[in-house]
């Protein structure tokens, strides 16, 4: 029965992204990644002018481990997957009600889908990629054997397994207690501080991720450390995984009219309002947010606080540009289980649902902002002003550029290779100009503020496009 669900849930997954963008398109997908691969593996001969391939291939492992992390939070979203994503829909991860099938059974289905699916259009894209660089790649004298890459792809799948199992257990603890999950971090990210900061360290530092130490020195005793990172988190998230929710009445007073009273300062208090109820009213409500960026930020901190070491880039200038970029998930977040069918039965266009989550974005943005200002003032003052101007030029654009692309559908639409192309086209834009900036002159990067009028442009040009676009109902 577990297998035919899960064989079932991997063509269903197949024809729902083929009747949104067609077959040939979805299909598409793996090879553009195994392009972007190929492309950026060509300037691998320019990097080991100022980069050892040791270094190179520990960014490479950690970018996947990061890439685990932001897969891997099912522990936390598990009863809104099941619920808002497939509440209203006959798809088989609500089979549960008509089946007698359990719904952890049903999850586990799920969950093995989705691993298969990322490896499927992320992992062997990219490694496929890199692998047809290396004949081009030798002739410029780095002559990397292929027999090094059954090697390479076995230790980047067990570090993003790993990142992805570590994170399905924090956030499984999360949703069972929050509390529980900070006496647990805390002590943890301490020892971490402790250990990065220690003269002496970096070779204890480089091999504690137990895939990365199974790449640099492969034996039976390091791909058992690595598969105890991906095992066991895995299995006592299972174990703990809170799939049963029992039937229970809840009642809200009315929050919508104080809080759109508070919020009277914006264009839309009362969607507005509706969006934030939303996220504080959802399963993890908005701690998951702060779930969500923690992670990816903490794991931005050491992959950049390496690449400088050996880049004549500023850290915190960096950061607070990748910050940026970084802080446009939470408008993912906002959009990711509503619909405009939801309102269409009212006098209210696309284009200001869709503006009131841009506010709603901006109002939460200012958390990260704070958070990113703070660092900037305890790490380097001098950049201060450079790395606050970074931020928030670099957010403005990352946001006008998903809300033209993407509307209300970006955890959908990104998927598309088209828009997928010109989504990193503009953005990687704006990035490249911006290490420029920050390598020949760190004041040059004042001029980012600029970016906030092209912004509004841009926004006003979404309204219009969305407004003239018949909405999706997926």
């Amino acid at each position: 029965m577990a297998f035919e669900m899960f064989r079932a849930m991997m063509k269903e997954e197949w024809r729902l992204h083929a009747v949104m963008f067609g077959g040939r398109l979805f299909a598409s997908f793996p090879p553009l990644i195994a392009a972007f691969a190929f492309i950026t593996s060509l300037t691998l001969p320019v990097f080991t002018l100022v980069m050892p391939l040791r270094e190179m291939a520990l960014l490479g492992h950690m970018g996947a481990a990061l890439l685990g992390v932001s897969a891997g939070g099912f522990g936390l979203f598990g009863k809104e997957v099941m619920n808002r994503r497939f509440g209203q829909a006959s798809l088989l991860a609500y089979s549960s009600r008509a089946l007698p099938v359990s719904e952890r059974r049903i999850f586990f289905s799920f969950f093995i889908k989705d691993v298969l699916y990322y490896f499927a259009l992320w992992i062997i894209p990219a490694i496929a990629g890199f692998a047809l660089a290396l004949p081009f790649v030798a002739l410029f004298g780095l002559d990397i054997s292929l027999a090094f890459l059954p090697l390479l792809a076995a230790s980047i799948a067990l570090s993003f397994l790993a990142g992805l199992s570590i994170i399905f257990l924090l956030s499984t603890i999360y949703a069972h207690s929050p509390r529980l999950l900070v006496a647990i971090l805390v002590p943890l990210a301490l020892v971490a501080a402790a250990l990065w900061a220690v003269p002496g360290m970096a070779p204890f530092r480089q091999t504690a991720f137990a895939p990365f130490s199974f790449f640099l020195a492969p034996s039976m005793a390091t791909l058992a450390a690595s598969l105890v990172f991906v095992i066991v988190p895995a299995l006592i998230a299972f174990a703990f995984l809170k799939v049963d929710y029992p039937e229970r009445r809840r009642q809200f007073s009315n929050a919508l009219l104080p809080l759109s009273r508070r919020l009277r300062f914006m264009a839309s208090p009362h969607l507005a309002s509706k969006d934030l109820l939303d996220l504080k009213r959802s399963e993890g409500g908005l701690g998951k947010l702060i779930f969500s960026l923690s992670f990816p930020a903490a794991f931005l901190w050491l992959m950049l606080s390496l690449l400088v070491r050996f880049m004549a880039l500023d850290f915190m200038l960096l950061f607070s540009a990748m910050m940026g970029l970084l802080t446009t998930s939470v408008y993912g977040w906002l959009t990711e289980y509503d619909v405009f069918s939801s309102y269409a039965f009212l006098p209210i266009r696309p284009s200001a649902v869709i503006g009131s989550k841009v506010q709603t974005f901006l109002l939460i943005s200012l958390g990260p902002f704070a958070a990113t200002a703070l660092a900037a003032l305890a790490t380097e003052p001098a950049s201060f002003l450079p790395s606050v101007l970074a931020f928030v030029g670099v957010s403005s654009i990352a946001l006008a550029a998903t809300v033209y692309l993407t509307g209300m559908q970006t955890n959908i639409l990104l998927y598309n290779p088209k828009i997928l192309v010109q989504y990193l086209a503009s953005i990687g834009s704006v990035l490249a100009l911006v290490m420029l900036a920050a390598s020949l002159n760190p004041l040059w990067l004042t001029a980012s503020i600029l970016l906030v009028p092209l912004s509004m442009f841009v926004l006003r040009k979404a309204y219009v496009r969305w407004d003239g676009m018949e909405q999706p109902t997926f």
